[in-house]
């Protein structure tokens, strides 16, 4: 077993991505405002690029000057040109879905799972690229068997010296990460405990003291990032969680789920309603504002960089703008009945990105007069 997994961790390690590929003359980004509260109403569509397979997830570079698509193997974009910079790949990998950035920009991460000989069926797992020479330099397995269990998603700490993975529930010191190349679960930094819940997505507080990580079972599970002792919990009953976001300036943390209506039994499919993004004031532990839509389901949802604004998209294809002081809807933006897979703003707070099920990523903003 040594033997094969040390063969496996060659092979992924001599993987060098500095491929280029073939571009297609696209127009330059056209100038564009902030979006605003007032201005919100007026976003549309600038540009698009269009992912290898269906698109599941988006994240902008940190100084907002690149683009990284997830939903196949993960594509690095320059946003200004359109043109594609790289596509990172690896060995026997399928399925990545969630991408991200280190808070440097150094670091692309990507979820998803490869087929091993080690184990019965597919194993998840969290694949670290270097964003500038394309090299794969980190990887860390999950939980694997039958039901092929994925790592949900992975997010760095503001300082960038560790990360928490969502499921399996657990935190990692990012030098020691980088510095193995490859870890299996049995070699994890710490590990945190559920109570059988499966976590949906993590988010760290802006200041870094906190994470939390949102469960399937419509949990708030809030922990401390020095200790990783679990300090407190907020529970929705009878709701199912799909995505969650700390306001910039960590006093708010959005939760975007659904109200199970009915749990189904046998062939009979559970039932849903009430889609909504709850806001949390995170001292006090309560609901302070929810935020009501005509979207289906909620998958992903994203604070603009000064608070203001909540984008919100859904499984009916539209994406919500929302005033986060009053609730009140100030853009609607909707396209070819597709699913939103994810959603984020821009650093600079002028740009919308949008992942869809037909392999579109689209970037939306308020052009300049």
């Amino acid at each position: 077993m040594a033997m094969r997994r040390s063969a496996l961790l060659a092979l992924l390690l001599c993987i060098q991505l500095t491929i280029v590929d073939a571009q297609v003359t696209k127009p330059p980004l056209p100038p564009h405002d902030v979006i605003t509260t007032e201005n919100a109403s007026k976003v549309t569509e600038l540009t698009s690029f269009q992912h290898e397979g269906e698109a599941m997830s988006v994240a902008f570079s940190p100084d907002g000057t690149q683009l990284l698509s997830g939903g196949g193997l993960p594509i690095l974009w320059d946003i200004q040109s359109g043109k594609k910079i790289r596509t990172f790949q690896t060995s026997n990998y399928s399925n990545p879905s969630e991408v991200g950035f280190s808070p440097d920009g150094q670091l692309v991460t990507a979820t998803g799972k490869y087929s091993s000989e080690d184990s019965e069926g597919a194993v998840g797992i969290l694949s670290i690229w270097n964003t500038v020479s394309g090299e794969l330099v980190g990887s860390i397995e999950g939980y694997g068997g039958q039901e092929s269990v994925e790592i949900t998603n992975a997010v760095f700490s503001p300082d960038g010296q560790q990360f928490v993975i969502a499921f399996p529930p657990t935190i990692w010191n990012t030098a020691q990460v980088l510095k193995a190349g490859y870890i299996a679960r049995s070699d994890v930094r710490r590990e945190l405990h559920l109570q059988g819940e499966y976590g949906i997505q993590a988010a760290y507080s802006p200041d870094g003291k906190l994470f939390v990580i949102g469960s399937n079972g419509g949990a708030l599970h809030f922990w401390d990032s020095a200790t990783g002792i679990e300090q407190k919990s907020f529970v929705v009953e009878n709701s199912r969680l799909f995505s969650i976001a700390f306001s910039p300036d960590g006093k708010l943390l959005a939760s975007a789920d659904i109200h199970i209506k009915t749990s189904g039994q046998g062939d009979t499919p559970a039932e849903y309603d009430n889609p909504v993004v709850k806001l949390w004031d995170v001292e006090i532990g309560q609901i302070v504002r929810e935020i009501q839509s005509s979207q289906q389901t909620i998958l992903a949802i994203a604070f603009s960089p000064n608070g203001k604004l909540l984008v919100s998209g859904s499984e009916n294809g539209s994406v919500q703008i929302s005033e986060v002081s009053t609730g009140k809807q100030v853009g609607l933006l909707h396209f070819n009945n597709q699913v939103i897979w994810d959603v984020a703003f821009s650093p600079d707070g002028k740009l919308i990105a949008t992942a869809s099920r037909d392999g579109a990523v689209r970037l939306w903003g308020v052009p300049m007069k």
